[in-house]
C-alpha cells in the first residue's frame, strides 16, 4: 500500500530538500513524549515533541486507531485522519487552531504533525496566571466557543485544557479535534459542549458562568435560552460534584 500523505504548502520545501518526509524514520523516531502512550482498543496513541525549522511542532503517531466515517457511517477511518480534515475544515474559516504540517498514513499506522502555537496557555493556566485579565478572556472565548457552534460543530471534547489563550493578545484557540464532527441539532451541539466546559472547569465561580453564558447566548442572538440552560448546566455540574465526595 502506498503511503498517504498531505503536506502543508509553506512547509513541502523544507521537508523534501532535507528528506524529513520519510514514514518509518518519523515513525521509529525516539523523541520526548507529552504524556505516556495511550494503550486503548488494542491501539496505540502518543504525542511527541519534534523539532523542525526552529520551530516546535507536536507529531501524534496512532496505529490501529480507528472512528467512524461521518460521511460513511459503515466505514472506518484513522482517527488522525479526522483530525486532520477537521484541522483543514477550520483553516478556511474564522476559528483559529493549531497549524497542520502534514498527515502521512501506511496500512494501519497514521502521523499527524501541527505547529505549537507559541506563548498559548491553557484556559486554567490562564485563570491562574492572569486574573486581572479574566473577565475579559471569558468574553472572547465565549464568542469563539459560539462561532464555532454558528457551524454546527461539535469539539465534543471542549475540556479547558483544549482552549488555548495567548496572554497579550487574547487569541482563543481550540485544539485536539480529533472527535470534532457535525451535528445538524444545535441544542445537541450546545448542551454537549458547554456542559463538558462546564463540568472541568470547577474554578470558575456561578456568576462568572452566568456571564459566560449570557454572552456565549447573545453570540448565537438566542438570549431567551438562558435560564433553562443554565439551570441544566449547573444540575449536570452539581451531579457531578456530588458524585466526587462520594
Amino acid at each position: 500500500m502506498k503511503v498517504k500523505q498531505y503536506i502543508a504548502a509553506e512547509w513541502e520545501g523544507y521537508l523534501m530538500n532535507n528528506h524529513l518526509i520519510d514514514f518509518e524514520t518519523l515513525w521509529q523516531a525516539s523523541l520526548p513524549l507529552v504524556d505516556a502512550v495511550n494503550y486503548r482498543r488494542g491501539g496505540t496513541s502518543s504525542v511527541s515533541i519534534l523539532k523542525l525549522n526552529q520551530k516546535t511542532i507536536y507529531l501524534k503517531r496512532q496505529q490501529n486507531h480507528y472512528c467512524k466515517d461521518s460521511n460513511k457511517p459503515w466505514c472506518k477511518i484513522p482517527t488522525l485522519y479526522r483530525e486532520f480534515k477537521n484541522l483543514v475544515a477550520l483553516s478556511k474559516t474564522s476559528i483559529n487552531t493549531a497549524q497542520w504540517v502534514f498527515y502521512l498514513q501506511n496500512k494501519d499506522k497514521s502521523m499527524l504533525a501541527v505547529e505549537e502555537i507559541p506563548e498559548a496557555v491553557d484556559l486554567i493556566q490562564f485563570y491562574k496566571t492572569c486574573p486581572q485579565k479574566i473577565n475579559q478572556a471569558l468574553d472572547i472565548v465565549a464568542t469563539a466557543i459560539a462561532d464555532l457552534h454558528r457551524y454546527h460543530w461539535q469539539h465534543t471534547a471542549l475540556y479547558p485544557k483544549h482552549i488555548l489563550i495567548e496572554p497579550n493578545s487574547l487569541r482563543v484557540s481550540f485544539i485536539d479535534l480529533e472527535g470534532m464532527r457535525k451535528r445538524w441539532l444545535l441544542s445537541s451541539v450546545i448542551l454537549r459542549d458547554l456542559d463538558t466546559l462546564n463540568r472541568h472547569f470547577q474554578e470558575l465561580s456561578t456568576e462568572r458562568r452566568s456571564r459566560f453564558l449570557k454572552n456565549y447566548l447573545r453570540q448565537l442572538g438566542i438570549t431567551h435560552q438562558f435560564r433553562k440552560l443554565f439551570d441544566k448546566l449547573c444540575k449536570k455540574y452539581h451531579l457531578k460534584v456530588a458524585k466526587q465526595k462520594f
